[in-house]
């Protein structure tokens, strides 16, 4: 497979515009309803929050950088259905962490 065959072609005139500027022209995406906010020394944070999309609704987990943009390929999503599974496995870890064995 070459190259060539995942590039987007456009006819579009090239801008002088970055996606990394802080041009107040380029709003930054919207993360939804933040449920957790966990600050990290690099100065990114793990954002929890609950989203949508075309009317379905999830939990969206992932890194975030200092200046309000995601951090591409280090999110998941959580459906709803799967919140109490996933809940549990969480508590789970809590308790391994605070005593319990493997």
């Amino acid at each position: 497979m070459s190259n060539q065959a995942w590039r987007r072609t456009t006819t579009a005139a090239p801008t002088t515009h970055s996606h990394a500027s802080s041009s107040p022209a380029t709003p930054t995406p919207d993360p939804g309803l933040v449920l957790a906010g966990c600050p990290r020394r690099d100065g990114t944070a793990l954002v929890v929050s609950l989203r949508s999309y075309e009317g379905h609704r999830f939990v969206a987990i992932g890194v975030w950088s200092s200046g309000g943009y995601p951090i591409r390929g280090k999110h998941t999503s959580v459906r709803l259905s799967e919140l109490d599974d996933v809940a549990a496995a969480l508590a789970e870890a809590i308790a391994i962490r605070d005593g319990g064995a493997l």
